[in-house]
């Protein structure tokens, strides 16, 4: 029983044996002596639940671990958060095991005063001759020399939420088996700890539809009308699959004769009501679940302010695998309470293991993540008066934004991957509280930047817009932030074939530049690049070419005619010459480009394997295929070196390798390396990013190129392919059959 009040700590369900099990507290008293034990002795407070749900692995390791006839098999331990069911865990198996045991005690260890009360209470139901004495430290003294010398008996101590106490009242060589529940992550050396998680959403739906009497206790889920199942599950998920939560949950229909699905819609609307509301025929279980963790909130405060804001921190975030970086990358942001401790992973161990002695969080090592209840979450937000509410939100948006890794990077793409839940939450709390910072603007930016790369790109649209609108607001329309979003906002107009909105924000980021930073300023030389390369993709070559060459003269001017960013510009205009027909000053420049990056950068370098691959494909495209091959395969490989068998860029180089094998005739070849730089592109870009599209084009064009019958690949084809894509994958299947 957590807290030390009367309760149920939260229902569970498995085969129920020997009914209902009413209870009646036995005390089996001897006749002829007042100082003789009785034979048999049992105090166990509660009903067998009815409604217990989902725990039979837990049960059988249980029972398994305490006969398993080793010292420290005699104390096991039931931890996890409050309302996850540990108490009726432990009275469910004190009924199923009972013939076992000559003596079940139950013992409420929630503090010491609760100790000594109840091991008087075990004296009297021992009838030990001490149970009248008034030094109760004697009474104590004789229940631990009873229990160190008889055996056949099971002590069970609830709410042992307090280890430190606890060796004081239990003997150095227990003659048999003690099992604790307890909010402690670890008891150490007192008892093996088995760890309750909430339950699965099928487990919750299960036992939800069984507590508000919609299905009977012997009725299966797979048994239950489809919409009332789904439902469950749906009431299951949003309270995270407490066991407590859905029992009070179950109460509330039950008592109120109402449905699953008024239910849930009231939830949305009136949450903290709710979780505070518990049913009026619960004499297992009392409290609700925002009083069952309230005595654990004001301990924690008490003990470890730091632990305490930490908690508060975390309500803000997802709730699932929490960097710990984001705590110790953002710990400026995080008040004079828990910044100090937070900046330092040494000294975050103390509120951390403050939290874990109450089981409100979890925490990988190896990962380096924490996890927090999202009812954990729930509660502490509902509590907060909204300006600390506002203050924390905005800790959370500070600190994620500070720690996002660079997205423009592919190789951070994997920690941008595990910083997304927790951006995009922290984007709904600035939205929601109207939250408007350059910090609050800096986080959409990144996010819209990440999505963009993902090929998301409603998303980051949005995001880019939101983020532009904070800027200009805050900073004013000529800032240089707002030069950068408008720059990212116009490449993704520019990548979803928008041109003109695209032509008018690059027209109007280089009116900024020039006015406020000179033409020197290295956003103008990148404007003019996005610029160009913009007229590029529209067939406007003459106004592209005027953009690359002012590119390039600002950086040979800049850098040096022989600077690797100089090397770029020659690479786009080289580029641009191709698609011009241009195939000799092409040449020139993209020789040019490579020998500058070979001199500054290296032979191995991603941008010395861009500039081959380039050159590469012009030589392909005028037809010379030995001279384009070497090429093309040495860009393939630095990729693969230096980048990763799993980036983009390696993607492209096998495609590009691809369409080279497809000119020759190697048709085979050609198919397996476009089929390898599908896969990679669908796992780092994703199935409906353009370049992912762009490639299933490619296999598709190869497969005609073939003649093959392609009605094999149509379902994989089809599968794959999105929107127009896929109808034009569609019209080339068809034309072929």
């Amino acid at each position: 029983m957590d807290d030390g009040s009367i309760k149920n700590d939260g229902l569970m369900q498995g085969p129920i044996i020997g009914g209902h099990g009413h209870y009646i507290t036995q005390h089996y008293y001897a006749s002829d002596s007042k100082s003789t034990p009785p034979e048999r002795a049992w105090n166990v407070p509660y009903q067998r639940n009815p409604y217990f749900t989902g725990r039979e692995d837990l049960m059988v390791r249980l029972h398994q671990q305490l006969h398993a006839g080793q010292d420290i098999a005699l104390s096991q331990a039931i931890s996890g958060l409050g309302g996850v069911g540990k108490t009726q865990l432990a009275v469910e198996y004190a009924y199923r095991y009972r013939e076992e045991y000559r003596y079940i005690l139950w013992v409420r260890a929630e503090s010491e005063e609760s100790l000594i009360s109840s091991y008087v209470t075990l004296a009297h139901l021992l009838n030990l001759p001490q149970k009248d004495v008034q030094d109760q430290h004697i009474t104590i003294q004789a229940i631990k020399h009873w229990l160190q010398n008889n055996s056949g008996w099971l002590l069970i101590l609830d709410n042992a939420d307090e280890p430190k106490i606890i060796p004081l009242y239990i003997p150095a060589a227990p003659q048999g088996h003690c099992l604790y529940t307890t909010r402690a992550f670890t008891l150490g050396r007192l008892a093996h700890c088995l760890e309750v998680e909430s339950f699965s959403d099928e487990q919750g739906a299960l036992f939800l539809l069984r507590r508000a009497q919609i299905l009977s206790p012997d009725v299966a889920l797979e048994q239950a009308y489809e919409h009332e199942r789904e439902l469950a599950l749906q009431i299951t998920r949003e309270l995270g699959g407490l066991p407590l939560a859905l029992d009070q949950a179950g109460a509330y229909i039950d008592e109120a004769q109402t449905n699953l699905a008024e239910y849930f819609h009231l939830y949305q609307r009136r949450r903290a009501e709710l979780l505070n509301e518990r049913g009026e025929i619960a004499p297992d279980h009392p409290e609700p679940v925002a009083t069952t963790w309230s005595l654990s909130f004001e301990r924690v405060a008490q003990r470890n302010p730091a632990a305490a804001d930490l908690l508060r921190l975390l309500a803000f975030l997802a709730p699932d695998d929490i960097p710990e970086e984001i705590i110790t990358g953002g710990a400026e942001y995080l008040g004079e309470t828990l910044a100090p401790v937070a900046s330092d992973p040494f000294n975050l161990d103390k509120p951390l293991r403050a939290l874990l002695a109450y089981s409100l969080i979890k925490r990988d090592r190896e990962q380096k993540a924490l996890s927090i209840h999202r009812l954990v979450q729930a509660v502490l937000q509902d509590i907060m008066p909204t300006e600390e509410r506002r203050q924390w939100m905005e800790c959370a948006i500070f600190a994620v934004g500070k720690t996002f890794r660079d997205p423009s990077c592919f190789e951070q793409w994997e920690f941008c991957e595990r910083w997304l839940p927790h951006l995009q939450l922290c984007v709904s709390w600035a939205v929601q509280e109207k939250i408007e910072t350059p910090e609050v603007a800096y986080v959409f930016h990144q996010l819209a930047y990440y999505l963009s790369e993902k090929g998301q790109y409603s998303e980051a649209e949005s995001l880019y817009d939101r983020a532009l609108a904070i800027d200009e607001r805050v900073l004013g329309t000529e800032h240089p932030q707002v030069a950068t979003c408008l720059n990212n906002l116009a490449s993704l107009y520019h990548q979803q074939g928008k041109y003109e909105e695209a032509e008018q924000l690059y027209k109007r980021i280089l009116e900024i530049d020039e006015k406020n930073l000179g033409a020197g300023y290295s956003l103008t030389e990148l404007n003019l690049n996005n610029l160009g390369l913009l007229y590029q993709y529209q067939g406007k070559y003459e106004e592209a070419e005027q953009l690359y060459k002012q590119e390039l003269e600002i950086r040979e001017k800049e850098f040096g005619v022989d600077h690797p960013r100089t090397a770029k510009s020659l690479n786009n205009l080289g580029s641009l010459y191709q698609h011009q027909g241009k195939f000799e000053e092409a040449e020139s420049l993209l020789r040019r480009a490579l020998t500058i990056c070979e001199g500054g950068l290296g032979t191995n370098h991603p941008d010395t394997g861009s500039t081959m691959g380039n050159l590469g494909l012009l030589y392909q495209y005028q037809g010379k295929y030995k001279e384009a091959e070497p090429l093309l395969k040495r860009a393939l490989k630095i990729c693969v070196q230096e980048l990763g068998v799993e980036h983009p860029y390696t993607a492209a180089s096998l495609n590009n390798l691809a369409l080279l094998y497809q000119n020759q005739g190697k048709y085979e070849a050609a198919k397996t390396l476009l089929k390898r730089a599908l896969e990679i592109s669908e796992r780092s870009l994703g199935a409906r990013h353009p370049e992912t599209q762009k490639t299933w084009e490619n296999y598709i064009s190869l497969l005609q190129a073939m003649s093959q019958n392609i009605i094999s690949g149509q379902v994989l084809v089809q599968e794959k392919l999105h929107g127009k894509q896929k109808k034009k994958a569609r019209q080339r299947e068809n034309r072929l059959k």
